[in-house]
C-alpha cells in the first residue's frame, strides 16, 4: 500500500471526485469537510423508485446532473404521489398477499369455506398453537370428548390446524384452548368480487392467481403513466445510476481536509499499481498535486490491508478474515490455510459418492443461492472424492474399487503415523513462516529466541529425531547429540529475554525476587515443552476421524442388510446423507479449530485492519 496526498483548490473539488478518486479504489483518511449531501433525498427517491418498476440495473446512457434530478421530479410529482388508481391497486395488493401467507398454513386441511361458516351446531376455528402445549393438548383430548383438532402442517415453533367443538362446549374450550397458548387465525373470506368455494387449498390459488392480475395491472398503469410523462424505465434506471454517482462522489467530500477557503488535501491509501496510475494522470493536470508519501511512518498508522489471492485460494480469505486480516508486515495465510485446510479435511473424510455430493452442493450453493461459501464446499467435496480413491471407498462401499493407498480399517496404524507426520510438518511449516514473519517486522527476538523462531525450530526437530532414533532402536552418539541440542535450545528459549537484554547491552527487567523469576521460567519451559506435545498429537485426532468415518459407515452397511444378503437402498441414502450432515461439518469444523489453534497461534497475529474503498461509500 502507498500513502498519498492529493491538493486541490476547493472551487474545483467537483472535476477531481469525478475525473480522479471516484475511478480508483482509495481508503480516504477522515477529513474536516463537514457540509451534508445536497443529493441525500433524490438518492432516496431514486432507489425506491427503481424498487418499484423493479427494472434492470445495466444502463450505458450519460445524462446531466439537472436531466436526472428532473425526471425524478416530474415522477414524484405525476407519478407516484397520491395516485389513486396505484393506491387502490397496491392496497389490494398487499391485502392478497397477507390472506395467501396466512392460508399458507392452512392449505393441507380437507374443509371447505362452508365448513368454517355455516355450521348451526358446531363451531369451528382455525389457529395455531406452539408445540410444547400441543403435546400437553394431545394427551387431554383422550379426556375431553367434546373437542376435535385436526392438524395442517408444523413449523419450528407452532402446529396448525382446526378445532371443532360443540355449541354447548364452546366457552369451556376456548377457556382450555387459550390456556394452551392456542390462537385463533382469523381470516376474511373476502376480497374484492371473489367468491370463494370449494378447500381451503382452492381459495390460496384463487387468491394467487388474483395476485399475479393486480400486478400485471399495476405494471400496466405504471408504463401508462410513465408513457405519459416521456419516459420509460431505462430513464429511470439512467437517472439513479447517475443520481447515485453523485450522491457517492458527495459523500468523498467528507473525507477531504480543508486548509483554508482555498485549497483542500485528500490523503488515504491506495495499491502501489493505482497509486503509480493516478500518478501519471495527474501529472498532465495543473490544477492539481499529487504525492506519494514515502516517508510515512507505517509503524505509527499501519496501512489497511487488502488481501489478493488467485481465483483458487480466494473463497478460502473468508476464514482470514473471521481471525482477522494479516498486518502489513505479516505473510497472508490464505495460500497455506487453503492448502492444508483442504488437506486436512480430505484425510478426515475421504470418500469418492460423499465427496461428489459434496461438490454438487457447494456448486449449487454458489451458482443458484450465490453464495461465495459454496466454493469452499466444492473444494472440500474434491478433496473428499481424491481421498476417497485413495481410500477404495464410494459411499461407505469399500470392495467397489481398489484402494490406492489403504483401506482406513486395515491400515490404522498407517493412517495414524501418517496423520501424526503431516502434523510435525505443518508445525515445522508454520514456524518457518513466523521466522519469516519475524525477518519481515524486524523483530530478532521472536527470530532467534522465541518458541516459534530457531530456536524453537531446533528444539522441535531435534525432539522429533531423538524419538525416532529411540523407536528405532538407534540409540548412539547422534541421540546424545540432538537430545544435547534439545535441551540447549530451550534453554535458549526460556531465558530469551535475558539473552537479548545481553546482546542489546541492557539489564533485564526483573519484577519480585529472582526465585519467583526462575519459578516463572521453569513453568514457562514446561509450558512450552507441553505445548509442543499436545499440538502435535492433537494430529493424531486427524486420522481417528478418518477411522471413525470408514466404521461409520460400516455400520450404515451393516444396518441396511437383510437376510438375503440385499442392501435396504432407503437405510443406505438416509445413512450417507446423516454421516454427509453431521461428520462433514465436524470434520470441517475440526480441519479449521487445527488451522486457527495448532498453526496461526504460531506465526499468525491477524491484527490488520481491512481496506475499504471510497468509491463504496453510500452513507
Amino acid at each position: 500500500m502507498a500513502h498519498i496526498n492529493i491538493v486541490g483548490r476547493l472551487s474545483e473539488i467537483d472535476e477531481a471526485v469525478n475525473k480522479y478518486i471516484s475511478k480508483y479504489d482509495i481508503q480516504l483518511e477522515e477529513g474536516n469537510y463537514t457540509s451534508p449531501n445536497i443529493y441525500a433525498k433524490y438518492f432516496e427517491k431514486a432507489r425506491s423508485f427503481v424498487e418499484m418498476i423493479e427494472g434492470s440495473k445495466d444502463s450505458y446512457k450519460v445524462i446531466e446532473e439537472d436531466v436526472a434530478l428532473q425526471i425524478i421530479d416530474d415522477i414524484e410529482r405525476n407519478f407516484y404521489e397520491r395516485d389513486e388508481i396505484l393506491q387502490g391497486l397496491e392496497e389490494k395488493k398487499q391485502k392478497a398477499i397477507e390472506m395467501i401467507k396466512k392460508l399458507e398454513n392452512f392449505i393441507n386441511l380437507d374443509i371447505t369455506v362452508s365448513h368454517l361458516n355455516y355450521f348451526d351446531f358446531i363451531e369451528c376455528k382455525l389457529g395455531r398453537m406452539p408445540i410444547s402445549n400441543y403435546k400437553q393438548f394431545e394427551s387431554f383430548l383422550h379426556d375431553f370428548k367434546e373437542i376435535i383438532f385436526i392438524e395442517s402442517q408444523r413449523d419450528d415453533v407452532y402446529v396448525y390446524g382446526v378445532y371443532f367443538c360443540t355449541r354447548e362446549a364452546e366457552n369451556e374450550v376456548k377457556d382450555i384452548l387459550y390456556s394452551l397458548n392456542f390462537r385463533e387465525e382469523i381470516i376474511s373470506f373476502e376480497f374484492d368480487d371473489l367468491n370463494f368455494r370449494g378447500t381451503l387449498k382452492n381459495v390460496h390459488e384463487a387468491l394467487e392467481n388474483r395476485l399475479l392480475t393486480i400486478k400485471d395491472r399495476i405494471s400496466i398503469v405504471q408504463d401508462d403513466k410513465l408513457h405519459a410523462l416521456g419516459l420509460n424505465k431505462e430513464d429511470i434506471m439512467t437517472a439513479f445510476i447517475k443520481i447515485k454517482q453523485l450522491y457517492s462522489n458527495q459523500n468523498i467530500k467528507k473525507h477531504l481536509i480543508k486548509v483554508n477557503d482555498d485549497f483542500y488535501v485528500f490523503a488515504g491509501w491506495m495499491s502501489v499499481e493505482d497509486a503509480e496510475s493516478l500518478n501519471l494522470e495527474i501529472e498532465k493536470d495543473s490544477k492539481l498535486i499529487f504525492t506519494i508519501d514515502n516517508t510515512y511512518k507505517t509503524e505509527d498508522i499501519p496501512p489497511p490491508i487488502k488481501l489478493k489471492n488467485n481465483k483458487v485460494f480466494e473463497p478460502f480469505e473468508f476464514f482470514v478474515k473471521t481471525y482477522g486480516l494479516p498486518m502489513h508486515n505479516e505473510i497472508d495465510p490464505t495460500p497455506f490455510l487453503a492448502i492444508t485446510y483442504t488437506l486436512l479435511f480430505g484425510l478426515m473424510f475421504g470418500d469418492v459418492g460423499q465427496g461428489a455430493l459434496i461438490t454438487f452442493l457447494g456448486m449449487y450453493l454458489h451458482q443458484k443461492k450465490g453464495m461465495e461459501f459454496g466454493k469452499i464446499v466444492s473444494t472440500l467435496g474434491l478433496s473428499s472424492t481424491a481421498f476417497g480413491l485413495l481410500y477404495g471407498s464410494v459411499f461407505g462401499f469399500e470392495e467397489l474399487i481398489p484402494a490406492v493407498w489403504v483401506k482406513p480399517a486395515e491400515g490404522i496404524y498407517e493412517i495414524l503415523g501418517v496423520s501424526l507426520a503431516l502434523g510435525v510438518v505443518l508445525i515445522l511449516t508454520s514456524m518457518i513462516l513466523n521466522m519469516i514473519n519475524a525477518i519481515k517486522q524486524k523483530d530478532l527476538l521472536a527470530l532467534y529466541f522465541s518458541p516459534n523462531g530457531i530456536a524453537g525450530f531446533v528444539f522441535y526437530i531435534c525432539i522429533i529425531f531423538s524419538i525416532f532414533l529411540v523407536l528405532t532402536n538407534q540409540s548412539n552418539i547422534i541421540l546424545v547429540f540432538t537430545g544435547g541440542l534439545a535441551v540447549l535450545a530451550l534453554l535458549v528459549i526460556g531465558f530469551r529475554e535475558t539473552i537479548n537484554a545481553k546482546l542489546l547491552g541492557k539489564e533485564k527487567e526483573v519484577h519480585g525476587s529472582s526465585v519467583i523469576h526462575s519459578l516463572e521460567s521453569i513453568i514457562e519451559v514446561f509450558e512450552i515443552v507441553l505445548t509442543y506435545f499436545t499440538n502435535t498429537l492433537s494430529f493424531i485426532r486427524v486420522g481417528a476421524f478418518a477411522l471413525s468415518h470408514a466404521g461409520i459407515m460400516s455400520v450404515v452397511w451393516l444396518l441396511s442388510t437383510n437376510a438375503e444378503g440385499n442392501h435396504n437402498f432407503l437405510i443406505v441414502l438416509f445413512g450417507n446423507l446423516l454421516v454427509i450432515a453431521t461428520e462433514g461439518f465436524i470434520a470441517g469444523i475440526q480441519a479449521l479449530r487445527m488451522q486457527f489453534y495448532e498453526m496461526f497461534s504460531r506465526y499468525y497475529k491477524g491484527r490488520g485492519a481491512e481496506f475499504k474503498s471510497c468509491r463504496n461509500l453510500e452513507h
